[in-house]
């Protein structure tokens, strides 16, 4: 299993005042649930997903911010696409990622 960037991600995250509160496999969750981190085959380019409910406009700075604070790192935050998350259970969640039509 390969192993992926996050601390180096958590610092990148935490120096924009933006925090990790649970990562899974390729995915890092943050406790603003407008979108949602996931590692790629490159170690060096995270892909960023916005929530379908987030507004589009709301998203430029936080995502500028993030890329800038990155490159420091000589790694790149890229726009992916949109995603839906819902729980399944007390203990679960269900997140879908959507194909921009």
């Amino acid at each position: 299993m390969r192993k992926n960037p996050l601390g180096t991600v958590t610092e990148i995250l935490e120096s924009v005042d933006l925090a990790v509160s649970h990562a899974y496999d390729d995915l890092v969750f943050l406790e603003e649930p407008d979108f949602l981190l996931q590692f790629t085959e490159n170690d060096e380019e995270i892909l960023v997903h916005v929530n379908e409910t987030t507004e589009e406009k709301t998203m430029d700075t936080p995502l500028s911010v993030l890329q800038k604070r990155a490159e420091e790192y000589t790694m790149r935050f890229i726009r992916g696409g949109y995603f839906r998350v819902s729980q399944t259970d007390k203990e679960h969640l269900h997140v879908e990622f959507l194909t921009i039509q």
